[in-house]
């Protein structure tokens, strides 16, 4: 997988996801088989009290009461699985302000790492790379920062590089324009935050879904089998 937090921070948050996914599913299994036992038993108890009515009447309120029994399985389970999401996201976004917080060597390393990934993407020949950068980033990116990078940058086609003056509304980070064209690249942790949760949101419904096993058969042998 492509790397889009970094620092560690992508294998760290895979780790996580895949243990609460799996943690989650277990306890959706283990409430859903409660639900539906005392859904039979709900059930078991209408069949005595309806014994004089038809076996047609009794077998739809032994699914209607099934039906209602898995729905209410699945909005928990889905409940549960936006629980999981929610708390990946909140680690995540702590990490990252703290990664934002760190010492300046350590934010010169980060910036400097994302201006040249920006480079990268952006290459070509003979351009000029604009940058926004947070205010609290704004003291470290100075002119000898700058030409620090100018021969990492060259090998990208950069000629020239230009610090806005428009600071960057985001954590940290950087937002990489090429000048006369609307080419860019945001580096900012926001959008980087953003695209690994939308990588991991699908990582891991895919965990959950995979790991879901069939549904507990019922003991009147009507219904049972796998989720709908």
């Amino acid at each position: 997988m492509v790397r889009v937090i970094g620092s560690g921070l992508d294998s760290q948050l895979h780790r996580e996801a895949r243990e609460r996914a799996l943690n989650i599913v277990m306890e959706a299994r283990d409430e859903a088989e409660h639900i539906l036992r005392e859904a039979e038993a709900d059930a078991e108890v209408q069949r005595r009290s309806i014994l004089q009515r038809s076996e047609a009447t009794l077998a739809d309120r032994e699914r209607q009461a099934l039906a209602q029994a898995r729905l209410t399985a699945q909005q928990q389970t889905v409940r549960r699985h936006q629980d999981v999401l929610d708390a990946l996201w909140d680690r995540a976004a702590e990490r990252l302000r703290a990664l934002a917080e760190g010492s300046d060597d350590a934010r010169r390393r980060t910036i400097a790492h994302l201006i040249v990934d920006a480079a990268a993407q952006l290459a070509g020949r003979d351009w000029r790379l604009q940058l926004a950068v947070a205010a609290h980033d704004r003291p470290l990116v100075t002119l000898r920062f700058l030409d620090d990078l100018h021969e990492t940058l060259a090998r990208y086609g950069v000629e020239e590089v230009e610090l806005l003056d428009d600071d960057l509304p985001a954590m940290g980070g950087v937002v990489a324009h090429k000048l006369g064209s609307r080419e860019m690249v945001d580096n900012s942790w926001d959008e980087r935050l953003a695209v690994a949760r939308r990588i991991l949101r699908d990582e891991v419904e895919r965990i959950l879904e995979d790991a879901r096993e069939p549904e507990p058969a019922t003991s009147t042998g009507r219904e049972g089998g796998r989720r709908e």
